[in-house]
């Protein structure tokens, strides 16, 4: 009976950890997407993203070096359902928050 119940811990602190560290990645795409001139929709003197002045986010390309293996670190999940899930959701953040807000102006 300890064995099961140990090795349902281990399952659960694996997921968590692998969990804690997907947060982690989204969270440091949304740092580092932010546009400089950000501020400025959020206070109502631009009315949406493509009145922002050009040029805002700076170190583009160096982040993206950064974050790739950081995202690709994902792979050691474990569960393959939910490293499929987090992997798909990463980069889909990742695509949106560079690229694809910026698309439709």
């Amino acid at each position: 009976m300890s064995k099961i119940i140990s090795s349902i811990l281990m399952m659960i602190k694996n997921n968590m950890l692998s969990f804690i560290h997907f947060l982690l990645v989204l969270i440091v795409i949304n740092l580092f997407s932010t546009d400089e001139y950000e501020w400025m929709v959020a206070s109502g003197d631009v009315d949406s993203l493509c009145s922002l002045p050009l040029g805002g986010r700076d170190g583009e390309e160096v982040f993206l070096i950064i974050v790739i293996p950081f995202i690709l670190s994902l792979f050691f999940t474990k569960n393959k359902k939910i490293r499929y899930l987090y992997l798909s959701v990463a980069t889909l953040y990742l695509f949106w928050s560079f690229y694809w807000r910026f698309q439709w102006c």
